[in-house]
C-alpha cells in the first residue's frame, strides 16, 4: 500500500531514509493501483504482475550517517490474506477487494489481488463531471456507467448489476446506490441480532423506523426488492434472500 503515500510523505521519507542506511539497494512493493499478481509453479515463480520498485542507489547518500555494510536485505509481506485488513484499514470498501491463494497442489503459493484495478476505475469515473462523461460516450448520470465488476464480491456484484438494471428501466432513482448500500448493512446487522438469524423477517414500518428512512422508504423496499437483495415473506414483512446475502451486508459500513 505504500503506492497511495507517494510524493513527500513523511512516513514513505523514513522508510526510505532507514533501508537506504541498511544497505538495500531497492524496495520492491505491490502496488495500490494495480491487481498484483505472484504465479508459483513447483515452487518457482513463473510470472508477476502489478509491482513497484524504487530504486535506492542513486539516492543513499542523501540518507546520511553511517552506512550499514549490509548488501542486501529480504523483506517479506506475510501472508497474502493480510491483504484484506490491510484494505480494511485503509478506507477501501468491503466487496471490491478479493485475494486469491493457492495453498496446495502446484501452484502452492500462487497469490492474486483482485479488486483494486475496479475500484480505482469506479472512483475516476465518480470524479468526472457531466460533460467529461458525455466527452467520454459514457452516461450523463454517473449512476449509470456500466463499470467492470472484476474482483468483486458475488453479492456485491448481483447489488451494482441489479441497481443499474432497474436505474436504467425506471429512470433516475430515488436512492442512489451508495445509500441503498448502507441502509442495506443497517438492516442486517439488525436483523443478525434477532431470532432467527438470516431467515429473520422484518416489518417494512418497524424497519422504516428502525433506519429512520423517512421519505426514502419506498424506495429503499422498491429498488432492494427489484434487484432481489430482499424478499416479500407475506405482505408488508420483508427479508433478505439467503443467509450469506445478510452476512455480507453485516460487514458493509
Amino acid at each position: 500500500m505504500l503506492g497511495q503515500y507517494r510524493g513527500g510523505n513523511p512516513m514513505t521519507q523514513a522508510v526510505g531514509r532507514e533501508l537506504r542506511i541498511w544497505g538495500v539497494g531497492g524496495l520492491i512493493y505491490p502496488s495500490a493501483r494495480c491487481d498484483s499478481v505472484v504465479a508459483a509453479e513447483d515452487g518457482q515463480v513463473i510470472d508477476w504482475y502489478g509491482w513497484n520498485l524504487v530504486d535506492y542507489e542513486k539516492t543513499r547518500e542523501s540518507a546520511g550517517g553511517k552506512l550499514n555494510p549490509m548488501a542486501w536485505t529480504s523483506l517479506t509481506i506475510g501472508e497474502p490474506t493480510d491483504v484484506g485488513h490491510g484494505a480494511s484499514w485503509f478506507g477501501l470498501p468491503w466487496g471490491h477487494i478479493k485475494v486469491k491463494h493457492a495453498s496446495y497442489g502446484p501452484k502452492r503459493g500462487t497469490w492474486q489481488i483482485q479488486g483494486l484495478e475496479t475500484l480505482n476505475v469506479r472512483r475516476w469515473i465518480s470524479e468526472l463531471s457531466p460533460s467529461q462523461r458525455e466527452l467520454l460516450g459514457l452516461a450523463g448520470d454517473a449512476a449509470l456507467v456500466d463499470l467492470p465488476t472484476d474482483g468483486l464480491h458475488e453479492v456485491e456484484k448481483r447489488l451494482r448489476t441489479g441497481y443499474q438494471a432497474f436505474a436504467k428501466a425506471k429512470g433516475p432513482l430515488a436512492i442512489d446506490e451508495g445509500m441503498l448500500r448502507h441502509q442495506l448493512g443497517e438492516l442486517a446487522r439488525h436483523l443478525e441480532r434477532v431470532p432467527g438469524g438470516g431467515r429473520a423477517a422484518i416489518n417494512v414500518n418497524a424497519m422504516a423506523d428502525k433506519l429512520q428512512l423517512g421519505h426514502l422508504c419506498d424506495a429503499f423496499v422498491t429498488t432492494a426488492l427489484a434487484i432481489g437483495i430482499l424478499v416479500e415473506e407475506v405482505k408488508g414483512y420483508i427479508r433478505f434472500d439467503h443467509p450469506e446475502t445478510l452476512d455480507y451486508f453485516t460487514t458493509v459500513p
